[in-house]
């Protein structure tokens, strides 16, 4: 599965992007203040999109 993935903050700014070549990836979130964001996965035919708090 080859699909994208963007990480939002709350004003609408794209904070980090990926790649997802599988079924699993992880992304390195450390650069991240502590906040809410929301993580979307775009596969060329479908969306999904997920709230996720970070707390450090």
């Amino acid at each position: 599965m080859n699909a994208s993935i963007s990480i939002v903050d709350l004003t609408g700014k794209v904070v980090k992007t990926s790649s997802m070549n599988g079924l699993t990836t992880a992304v390195n979130t450390s650069g991240l203040n502590n906040g809410i964001y929301y993580v979307t996965i775009t596969d060329g035919t479908s969306i999904a999109t997920e709230k996720v708090v970070i707390k450090k």
